[in-house]
């Protein structure tokens, strides 16, 4: 199998702590509607994995409050009348240490199968929920689950129309679902054109890698802006998206904690890859098939980042 690793960092510094664009939207909703409201939000998304669901890997419980490097898994769930299954086509874990300021990110191909069966990644969800998703991913990758945030993609549409679109970057011209999005600079301009360009990827040489990086590029604009004073004016219509597409096990108190204390400019994160090679299962469905050696790398560079052995 062939071996990719690849690392992108982008020029231009955002000085938000970006991986957490719900922790940053509900923070600064908080200085305008108020700390009720913020509370309010936050006990309407909080949702606790039930002890028991998940493995431990952990030695010891990382503590927000004492500034442990933690990791975060960001679950896109993308579910209608026409996908019943509720499988989680976007996975990204974030490490993020505040002792050194450096972030490191991989998005995880849902074909990828996970280890020692033939179901994919992306299926985790689908069939044990949360805590089905993050064993899937500390069993692929050896590396701890702290935190977790699933966001419906129906939400994602709900947010780009609020903010009035996001500017992303796009390596080349393509056409999906009857947008065309030119290579270079890309005005995204409603939530419909948003989920366009996140889920093409049969037409991308680089397959779900490619899509991958298309999601990362998204959620990086989101947090461009976010980052502007001028999205006051939209908190109260983006708390109510929040409220009603996403789910997390982070308390009010630790989402302070983290947007006080884990603030990562993007020149230090650090993008890894899972890209395999395309394969096919036993029972015929096509698959990412990803080198030990290769697993072994990003786990290494994942588990640096939290500070574990």
């Amino acid at each position: 199998m062939s071996k990719t690793r690849r690392t992108y960092k982008t020029k231009k510094r955002r000085k938000w702590p970006w991986l957490l664009v719900l922790v940053l939207l509900l923070i600064v909703g908080a200085g305008v509607w108020g700390y009720s409201r913020l509370n309010r939000t936050t006990d309407a998304i909080y949702q606790p994995v039930s002890d028991g669901e998940v493995e431990n890997i952990r030695s010891e419980e990382a503590n927000v409050s004492d500034e442990d490097p933690i990791s975060f898994l960001l679950l896109g769930v993308d579910h209608n009348s026409e996908r019943l299954e509720e499988n989680s086509d976007v996975m990204i874990l974030v490490t993020v240490n505040p002792n050194t300021g450096k972030a490191k990110m991989v998005s995880i191909p849902r074909d990828t199968p996970i280890p020692g069966t033939e179901s994919k990644m992306n299926s985790a969800y689908a069939s044990n929920g949360v805590s089905g998703a993050i064993n899937a991913v500390q069993s692929l990758l050896n590396v701890p689950v702290d935190y977790y945030a699933t966001v419906d993609m129906e939400g994602l549409i709900h947010i780009i129309d609020t903010i009035g679109g996001v500017t992303v970057e796009n390596n080349f011209a393509f056409e999906q679902s009857g947008y065309h999005f030119p290579q270079g600079m890309v005005n995204i301009q409603s939530g419909d054109q948003a989920l366009a360009f996140v889920r093409m990827r049969y037409e991308d040489p680089e397959g779900d890698f490619g899509r991958n990086r298309r999601q990362r590029a998204l959620l990086l604009a989101l947090l461009d802006k976010f980052s502007s004073p001028a999205i006051v004016t939209q908190v109260g219509p983006l708390f109510n998206t929040v409220e009603n597409y996403v789910n997390t096990n982070l308390t009010a108190s630790e989402m302070a904690s983290l947007a006080l204390n884990y603030r990562v400019d993007s020149s230090d994160v650090e993008s890894l890859d899972l890209a395999g090679t395309t394969g096919t299962s036993s029972t015929g469905a096509s698959m990412n098939y990803v080198s030990d050696q290769q697993i072994q790398e990003v786990s290494t560079s994942l588990r640096e980042n939290l500070e574990l052995e």
